[in-house]
């Protein structure tokens, strides 16, 4: 019986040889396509940060008009209340614009509790006689590396006379994000990460998905816990190589900023960030309430604890600050400014600007020409006792009514001193953030209509003062939830038609409904002659001849 036959093997062979060729034919033009496509604007990143609501929309300003033809560019982006300069600046107009994170955007209350809103009070009284513009375009939660965008673009669209920026309390929200959804976001997220870092994924990305709108950005809805306040600061905790690396990217965006307006002419204030000392979360620490003779046996308990003994920084930053309020309650002031600094330095959740910070920004702003104003030093020599609280801060970086006016004092005083406002007297701003504080309480008090019912007085704590005190971050939704409330019960309710209509008016999209209300509150027999104005003035305001996201 012979041999079986040899099979033929030829053709299979050849087949997976022209499959490898083609598949490394492939690969090659893969490399090639991706190493062409990095640098190329098409294959940018969709979002300038991990955090999409991070990413700012350039121009920040687009073209309106009014009805009787005047021109004007307009914010556009929903974060930002709805404002508006000249298009052809007037002569002899000043033009000063702002920038930094919610601090500057004034989050927790109305868009009057903002520095920038209480410089252009004080500018208009210095200069009763001369345009004054400020248009604020601080945005809640971007940090430095967004705030250099915004500079440089006011700088080529705007024609500004004066920049302010107030920013420092959140380079670590990108860093800790990145972090958690490494460590914590499983394999899903993990790849996605690791794609989004080729340019041809990105390129597909904005094929597929068009480019980036602020409609795209999470709607931030009270009580939504999140991953950024919630497991975020809780779980994450990075090295301290990194953590240099995100204060060394601060100083440099920063100090890229003042070169920018140094190269336009445009005089710049740099600000460092003061924040609350006293912050430990939402809830009192009990120790901040002991008598004098339980915190004596406190300190002495905490004193005989080696700092270097407990097991993390968060314990470490507890200990600290317990030992602070007890150095407190027995009126040892200056050990217990120490002790809060101390505290604030070592703080495990990183959501606040330190004092280190500020002076490592000083450092580097030395070669610029920009002017450095020293916040915490402001906000100490005005301070009862030696450090910064809750009177200047609701919360752990956002400013009460008192904070943002005090600020705005201090800002236009420096200003005048240096000669950056010539013919103002420095004597303008004197006083003024306490005269503020008193009319603010004052209005509080009343208990039907505890907030102010002119737009440009409106505080946004509508008819519960307690607003004005409370931590709660997100109390200006609230409230807006609690006035839909009453009006769903009463619509006849003139406070609360009121005050929904001022918010509403500061809102992108919302000038109907917001006519309506203060149209409903002057039928139901509210002060006719506030609500006419308002009326018209919101009637007449400019509108967006277009806009790259289709909002109207």
């Amino acid at each position: 019986m012979g041999s079986a036959e040899p099979k033929i093997v030829a053709k299979p062979i050849a087949r997976n040889r022209r499959w490898g060729l083609r598949l490394l034919i492939l690969i090659g033009l893969l490399v090639v396509g991706e190493f062409y496509a990095r640098g190329q604007a098409w294959s940018a990143p969709r979002y300038s940060s991990f955090l999409r609501y991070q990413h700012v929309f350039t121009p920040a300003l687009q073209q309106a008009s009014d009805s009787q033809g005047n021109v004007f560019w307009m914010t556009h982006d929903p974060r930002h209340p709805v404002q508006w300069i000249a298009r052809d600046k007037a002569p002899e107009t000043l033009r000063v614009i702002c920038f930094g994170g919610s601090a500057t955007a004034g989050l927790g209350h109305s868009p009057n509790v903002t520095f920038p809103r209480h410089l252009e009070i004080l500018l208009r009284r210095a200069y009763p006689e001369r345009p004054i513009e400020v248009l604020n375009l601080g945005t809640v939660a971007i940090g430095s590396k967004q705030v250099l965008q915004l500079v440089r673009d006011a700088i080529a669209y705007a024609e500004p006379d004066l920049m302010i920026v107030y920013s420092g309390n959140n380079e670590f929200l990108e860093v800790h994000a990145k972090e958690f959804a490494r460590t914590r976001g499983g394999w899903k997220a993990q790849l996605a990460s690791t794609l989004r870092q080729s340019a041809l994924v990105r390129a597909l990305e904005r094929a597929v998905q068009g480019e980036a709108e602020p409609t795209d950005l999470p709607d931030r809805r009270p009580g939504q816990s999140g991953h950024t306040q919630a497991e975020i600061i809780e779980e994450i905790e990075i090295d301290a190589s990194a953590e240099r690396a995100a204060l060394s990217a601060y100083v440099q965006n920063l100090v890229a900023a003042a070169q920018a307006a140094q190269e336009a002419g445009v005089p710049t204030v740099i600000c460092t960030v003061a924040v609350n000392w006293l912050w430990s979360g939402k809830e009192v620490r009990e120790s901040a309430g002991q008598d004098a003779a339980d915190a004596e046996q406190r300190l002495a308990e905490l004193d005989r604890v080696d700092l270097d003994s407990l097991p993390d920084r968060k314990a470490r930053w507890r200990h600290v600050l317990e030992r602070a309020d007890a150095l407190a309650i027995l009126q040892r002031d200056d050990e217990a400014a120490q002790a809060y600094l101390q505290a604030l330095e070592i703080d495990p959740h990183q959501r606040r600007a330190t004092v280190s910070q500020g002076e490592a920004l000083q450092g580097g702003l030395l070669a610029t020409k920009a002017r450095i104003f020293n916040s915490t030093q402001w906000y100490l020599s005005r301070a009862q006792r030696p450090w910064i609280g809750f009177d200047e801060f609701y919360d752990y970086v956002h400013f009460t009514p008192y904070g943002a006016a005090l600020l705005a004092e201090g800002l236009f005083t420096d200003l005048a001193q240096a000669g950056w406002l010539p013919g103002a007297e420095e004597g303008v701003a004197e006083g003024y953030a306490a005269a503020h504080r008193a009319e603010v309480l004052a209005r509080a008090s009343q208990a039907d209509a505890p907030d102010f019912f002119e737009r440009d007085r409106f505080l946004g704590i509508g008819l519960d003062p307690a607003n004005l005190t409370s931590r709660n971050l997100w109390k200006y939704e609230a409230m807006a939830l609690e006035l839909d409330r009453v009006l769903a019960e009463d619509p006849d309710h003139v406070a609360a038609s009121i005050y929904r209509g001022n918010r509403r008016s500061f809102q992108r999209g919302q000038r109907d409904q917001a006519l309506a209300d203060w149209r409903r509150a002057l039928s139901a027999g509210g002060p006719e002659e506030l609500l006419r104005t308002a009326i018209e003035a919101l009637q007449n305001r400019p509108r967006l001849n277009r806009s790259l996201f289709d909002l109207r």
